[in-house]
């Protein structure tokens, strides 16, 4: 081993392959949720580009909506995209290590 790349510290990383609970949607306010149960009608997935899309159904009844001009659009849903692509894998990691912890953020 070269006297450039000596071992000066070792840290324990973990790794999680799923989306917990607490990932929100970054543009919408978590007190204002999506309700995927009762409004999702259709999932895309392009795996070329990475882009996911949700068709939600649209409540035309509720009083957040005006039904006779969404009757009139024919406005019975709503698409959700996503507008960032994730980089190609490259086997990094990226953490901030703060003393002897590696906070998340």
């Amino acid at each position: 081993m070269d006297e450039e790349d000596t071992v000066v510290r070792e840290i324990d990383v973990y790794f999680s392959p799923y989306i917990d609970d607490e990932t929100k949607y970054p543009l919408r306010p978590s007190w204002r949720p999506y309700e995927l149960e009762e409004n999702c009608e259709e999932i895309r997935l392009k795996p070329q580009t990475s882009e996911v899309e949700l068709d939600l159904s649209v409540d035309l009844e509720s009083s957040n909506i005006d039904g006779d001009n969404a009757s009139t659009l024919n406005y019975t849903k709503h698409t959700v995209s996503t507008t960032w692509k994730p980089p190609p894998a490259n086997s990094c990691a990226v953490g901030l290590l703060m003393g002897d912890k590696v906070l998340n953020i």
